[in-house]
């Protein structure tokens, strides 16, 4: 029992003196730069995949999502019901899905 005592605390103090003083929480400037370059990435993907879109799906996008209006502002924009309004948001997404899905794979 003491052997093996003996054996944990000389792999403790094995470890303390060679694992490296770094803060887990600490983002390595490698990571970061990785991080920011799969961002831009992903933006231009999601810009490549917008600028396809036809104007009414872009404009819907727009609206809903940059400007941050509800459906039935939307709606009265575009003088449509709200129900249609839902709609051109949601087939525009789904092209989108579909396009970025497209991409990665």
């Amino acid at each position: 029992m003491q052997a093996q005592q003996a054996k944990a605390k000389s792999q403790q103090r094995y470890l303390q003196r060679n694992t490296p003083n770094i803060d887990p929480h600490q983002v390595s400037p490698e990571t970061d730069y990785l991080a920011k370059e799969v961002q831009a990435i992903n933006k231009a993907l999601v810009d490549t995949a917008i600028h396809d879109l036809p104007a009414y799906q872009k404009e819907v996008l727009y609206l809903r999502f940059y400007e941050n209006r509800s459906y039935k502002e939307i709606a009265e924009i575009l003088s449509v019901n709200a129900q249609v309004a839902r709609n051109y948001v949601y087939r525009a997404l789904t092209v989108l899905r579909n396009k970025m899905t497209s991409f990665l794979y």
